[in-house]
């Protein structure tokens, strides 16, 4: 099949293809080993502890030293499972100074799923955390955090010899039903997704030290690259702490960012819904902002008192942002800043940057990455970030990349400035008996706000079909009119289903 034609991109500024030196990230920790401040909190429930950046350096060159009495070497494997905690830091430190290979596993996994990780990439070690279901028939030796997290210090070695193409991390998509498979994360993809970072960072951060401490929750795992990426790259760069909770629900959410005084909070979109819904029922005077105008409207003020005056800022990544929940959160005077990107991309494609919002966008490519759009409106990406493919997956490597573009299976459109629009996955698409063209997203989205309608899914082959979970007492029939009002010819619902 032939590929499709490339849609020529619109003016925007050159990007810096420099390649990445593989240096960078031990010279990073090395660097970032001598910050004389808070690194990471950890509230597990019932208490909280507090580590320095020195702290978590001494961690991390323990495990190192620990890694290497077992001769654990480089281009060998760590199987990690584990929620958010000090010891997952020093882990992927000690890993990447040692050039050992990580292999993260989500901590909402099964033991199941994480035996079959374990038996494709056949890791020296285990080691684990103490919130996931457990490893008891493991074929390798089991290591605990909790333990890591003890030990302060190891010997003097000399730096390990590493370069680009060295795999840093192997990092599993998928599983549960299918084959899983592991991208391949080098350190050339990860020191590419750094300086990015810092070249954004740098001007600001004269800023930051009048604000000093700056502390950031992040309810990402860290078995994600975005989650990663905020604890273990950005927030040394401004420098600021990092907050792990075991406990994510929306009033101890809300809790921890006042009594902690937070500024920013780092999760994935789901988690602004759930902060909606609290805060909607809290103070019901936030249910309706349709006629709210200008920034920071004096009559959230109860609000903003209940996170604290210090929190400002939503950091949003792993999903689609919905363009009301946006609106919602930036109403009440939120700076809302989202991102796009894919674990194969290391995981930053484009990023709004937060003192420069681009509203309903995913901002503009990073620095070293290139994006081009399909003729059949898929996002194509290219740099330096980008895996060279999939663990022990020749098949699958192939498939992802179209004369050296890797593809996303998004479908977007670049803006006159160079920003970014992700309307949806390209699977998901629908295309009508006409050939018009329809995102579930956005049909989704003018469903999800008519009154009594809890969710909703839109699918169809070749029309639109909605599947609606409603309030006791409201008629699918009176939604669906509602909602074929507000939508394009082409959108409209032609049949529904209630779950």
């Amino acid at each position: 099949m032939a590929s499709p034609a490339l849609k020529p991109e619109p003016p925007r500024p050159p990007v810096s293809m420099r390649a990445a030196n593989p240096s960078e990230l031990p010279a990073f920790l090395a660097r970032i080993a001598k910050i004389d401040r808070e690194f990471i909190v950890y509230d597990n429930g019932w208490r909280g502890w507090a580590y320095s950046y020195a702290g978590i350096a001494g961690m991390a060159g323990a495990l190192a030293a620990r890694f290497r009495a077992q001769g654990i070497n480089k281009g060998d494997k760590v199987l990690l499972w584990s929620e958010s905690r000090p010891g997952w830091i020093a882990a992927l430190w000690a890993c990447l100074m040692e050039g050992i290979v990580l292999v993260p596993v989500d901590p909402q996994s099964s033991s199941a799923l994480f035996h079959r990780f374990e038996q494709k990439v056949k890791p020296r070690i285990v080691l684990l955390g103490e919130m996931v279901a457990g490893v008891e028939s493991s074929q390798v030796p089991v290591w605990r955090l909790r333990e890591i997290e003890t030990a302060s210090t190891g010997p003097p070695h000399p730096r390990t010899a590493l370069t680009g193409d060295d795999v840093a991390e192997i990092v599993f998509t998928s599983g549960t039903t299918a084959e899983p498979k592991g991208v391949l994360m080098t350190h050339r993809n990860l020191a590419a997704s750094l300086r990015p970072l810092e070249e954004q960072v740098a001007p600001y951060r004269k800023y930051f030290r009048l604000l000093s401490p700056l502390r950031v929750l992040n309810l990402l795992p860290m078995s994600h690259l975005f989650g990663q990426a905020i604890a273990m790259f950005l927030a040394p760069l401004v420098p600021a702490s990092v907050v792990f909770l075991s406990n994510a629900g929306p009033d101890e959410i809300a809790r921890q960012i006042g009594t902690r005084r937070i500024c920013a909070l780092v999760s994935v979109p789901k988690v602004l819904e759930v902060l909606r819904n609290f805060v909607q029922h809290r103070f019901p005077e936030t249910r309706d902002i349709s006629g709210v105008t200008g920034p920071w409207p004096l009559r959230f003020r109860s609000v903003h008192r209940l996170f604290g005056w210090r929190f400002c800022c939503f950091v949003v990544g792993g999903a689609p942002l919905a363009p009301d929940l946006e609106e919602f959160w930036s109403k009440l005077g939120f700076v809302v800043a989202q991102g796009y990107g894919l674990t194969e991309t290391a995981p930053i494609i484009s990023f709004s940057h937060p003192f420069h919002v681009q509203e309903k966008t995913a901002g503009k490519p990073i620095a070293g990455v290139q994006i081009r759009i399909a003729e059949d409106g898929e996002v194509l990406v290219r740099g330096d970030n980008v895996t060279p493919g999939y663990f022990q997956a020749p098949a699958e490597t192939a498939a992802a990349f179209q004369d050296g573009w890797f593809r996303t299976g998004d479908i977007g459109e670049l803006g006159p400035e160079g920003e970014l629009v992700i309307r949806g996955r390209k699977k998901e698409l629908i295309v009508t008996p006409e050939g018009l063209k329809v995102f579930p997203d956005d049909v989704e989205s003018v469903l999800n706000r008519i009154e009594g309608v809890r969710e909703s899914a839109v699918i169809g082959k070749d029309g639109v079909h909605a599947v609606l979970a409603l309030e006791p007492g409201v008629q699918g029939e009176d939604v669906i009119r509602t909602a074929n009002q507000r939508l394009e010819p082409h959108q409209r619902v032609r049949s529904f289903s209630l779950w």
